[in-house]
């Protein structure tokens, strides 16, 4: 007879799962059973290490087990994990995958739940890193991201962060190929979800450049050139999934309050989660403005560039990593101009881009003389009449952008006479060498209008206006357009020690006479002299600088009100947000005239015009009565359509028909006759 004790008990000793939930509901009640299957695991352990190649299926249902139980009895079986580790790191090449993955699986249970060191794992699966197993490798690479971003999810923990950060760094120099590009791509997600986006993490990856391995270089250099759109791209996926599904209007349903007041309350609920949105970004600086010392990694990496055998779109990378760091810290290598003019030939294929670079490495400091040779190149190689009209307006255009952003280049000799030659070109047979020659005349105009003839200066121009010489610079009294700002406050009548209240009414902040950015002003009354500037007043002295600057092309305009709208703020945000931005080649390219399409490409426009045309709404609700009768059977609408064409066929014959009479509908017995032989 069993007794009570037996009964309440039941035998579920070789039920691993089982045992499994009831030990986790009641540890100690369990404990002789958890004992059993501890001697169980060490037997089959030893068995286990004597072939490490065999499958051991028990085995790895124990390894489950005890990862999910042993966290309950931490101070008796601690060894549990080191077991395990050490398994892994005697035998780990040789365990066969299923196995070899249970047991990971396990240890990173463990370490969740906090009866494993994360350094301890994160050594080993960086030691896993050189198994050739995708699964696992992809496990460990998803785990160290996520332990990373779980440990800095309350508050940054500097301490964790800095030892691992050292560990990666020598993780990169690793003899493995694999482990090195593993520990980099690590970083390279751990700072795109804004966890390590911090200075001391951009450097790390920076010691990336010097690598000889190419893999690991190519690696550093997309990162670099691509992390910030990946980030723009990540946020915007974020935005789209917290805002859930689109707004529900009800459009297509009867009209109630209890509607109208559900679409209110999801108009307020996604207005607050926007707001939310908006209070936790976080302001990361492109990864390249936190170089600790560019200039060094641009002189290693050009001179790489010239000893390089590699494929020309590991060049290609290089170039731009290169523009890119020249032009944000403005930096002078002036041997790179001359390397990348070697290249300017309008028969290379990657032309564009490279043109794209070499104006995106020019800035002020660039001394005038070491660009000339490179604008004479581009005019003798690109603006010839034995090129076409698309070469020689990108040669027109590549000119321009330089002038644009090095305009003391017009100082030097040859320069404006070959300016104005371009400027001909305005008169053009082809358009998009007109449309070249006339964006370079409008350059010139801002900048330099005394260089051109009296009818091509344009109505409105400052005469006087000249580009600054190669090292001149105009020292300002205070903050740039505080004059503005002190005009703009006398004329509105608004106390200067006040400043600007972020609740201060449109209408007080129209009907302002424009004046010149010129008008002279005491020291002792500017603005920025009596009180510090608010983040207000710096975005009212960027609009009416822009509005003065308009008054000084426009004499007109002085007539007119100043008016500042939040359209005017959201364009001036705009404009200053595009000059910081990468330049884009296709700016060089010019519009192309429209070839006509060959049969493959007017039937695939055909194909996708057809589709969009099908999602058009034409109406709103369901179909209409002609598109029912369409979809119906045609045995159902057959009748009705046979008598609709019989009276339309009768109305037909009864017209008069315009120049003749009518005919007679009635059929003579001459016409039967014919019918019958017929």
């Amino acid at each position: 007879e069993q007794t009570w004790e037996s009964r309440k008990k039941p035998d579920i000793v070789m039920n691993l799962t089982q045992l499994q939930g009831l030990i986790n509901k009641d540890p100690n009640g369990y404990l002789d059973e958890f004992k059993q299957q501890h001697r169980n695991y060490l037997s089959e352990l030893e068995i286990f290490r004597l072939k490490p190649d065999k499958q051991n299926e028990q085995l790895g249902e124990l390894f489950t087990f005890m990862s999910h139980v042993a966290p309950s009895f931490k101070s008796d079986y601690k060894d549990i994990p080191e077991t395990m580790i050490s398994l892994v790191e005697d035998h780990g090449s040789v365990i066969l995958p299923d196995l070899r993955l249970k047991l990971s699986k396990a240890l990173i249970l463990m370490r969740n739940r906090n009866f494993l060191d994360p350094f301890v794992l994160y050594k080993l699966f960086f030691k896993l890193f050189r198994i050739q197993d995708k699964n696992l490798r992809q496990l460990a690479f998803d785990f160290i991201v996520n332990d990373v971003k779980s440990v800095n999810q309350k508050s940054k923990n500097e301490k964790f962060n800095r030892n691992l950060q050292s560990y990666m760094l020598l993780m990169l120099k690793d003899d493995d190929l694999t482990t090195a590009k593993k520990s980099l791509d690590i970083m390279a997600s751990l700072y795109k979800k804004k966890i390590w986006a911090n200075e001391r993490t951009v450097n790390i990856i920076a010691a990336a450049l010097e690598s000889d391995r190419n893999k690991i270089f190519v690696t550093a250099l997309n990162f670099f050139l691509n992390i910030e759109t990946d980030m723009d791209n990540e946020e915007a996926e974020k935005e789209k999934a917290k805002l859930g599904v689109d707004l529900n209007m009800h459009k297509h349903s009867k009209k109630t309050a209890a509607k109208e007041r559900k679409i209110q309350k999801q108009v307020k609920l996604i207005k607050k989660v926007r707001t939310v949105n908006e209070d936790k970004i976080n302001s990361v600086f492109p990864a390249i403005n936190l170089l600790n010392n560019p200039l060094k990694i641009s002189e290693r990496l050009f001179k790489k560039l010239r000893a390089s055998n590699e494929k020309f779109e590991v060049k290609l990378l290089i170039m731009n990593f290169m523009s890119r760091v020249i032009s944000i810290h403005e930096l002078i290598i002036l041997p790179y101009y001359g390397f990348l003019q070697r290249y300017i030939q309008s028969n290379q294929s990657e032309v564009t881009r490279i043109l794209a670079y070499m104006v995106q490495a020019c800035h002020v400091l660039v001394p005038p003389d070491e660009l000339v040779p490179i604008i004479k190149t581009l005019v003798n190689n690109f603006v010839t009449d034995r090129n076409g009209s698309e070469v020689m307006a990108i040669g027109i255009n590549s000119v321009k952008e330089i002038i644009k952003r090095v305009p003391a280049v017009l100082s030097e000799d040859y320069l404006p006479d070959l300016v104005l030659d371009l400027v001909e070109y305005r008169k053009h047979r082809d358009k998009c060498v007109v449309m070249a020659g006339r964006g370079l005349q409008n350059l010139i105009r801002e900048i330099y209008p005394g260089l051109l003839g009296s009818k091509q200066r344009g109505k409105y121009h400052d005469i006087k206006a000249k580009p600054l010489k190669y090292g001149e610079n105009v020292v300002l009294e205070g903050v740039e357009g505080a004059e503005l700002l002190t005009l703009y406050e006398n004329k509105m009548g608004v106390d200067g020690s006040e400043g600007f209240s972020s609740n201060e009414n449109e209408s007080d902040l129209k009907n302002v006479p424009c004046f010149k950015s010129s008008g002279k002003v005491d020291q002792s009354k500017r603005v920025d002299a009596k009180r510090f500037l608010t983040d207000e007043d710096f975005k009212k002295i960027r609009k009416l600088k822009a509005k003065a600057l308009e008054a000084q092309k426009d004499p007109k305009m002085r007539k007119e009100q100043l008016e500042i709208s939040d359209s005017e703020e959201s364009s001036n945000d705009d404009e200053e947000k595009n000059n910081s931005e990468i330049f884009d080649p296709n700016k060089l390219v010019s519009e192309q005239k429209k070839r006509r399409f060959d049969m493959e490409e007017r039937l695939k426009y055909k194909i996708e015009n057809k589709s969009d045309r099908r999602k058009v709404a034409w109406h709103a609700g369901g179909l209409s009565n002609h598109e029912k009768e369409r979809r119906k059977n045609y045995l159902m609408i057959k009748k009705k359509e046979q008598n609709r064409m019989k009276f339309k066929n009768q109305g037909l014959k009864g017209k008069r028909i315009k120049g003749k009479r009518k005919q007679s509908t009635v059929q003579t017995t001459h016409d039967k006759r014919k019918r019958r032989r017929i």
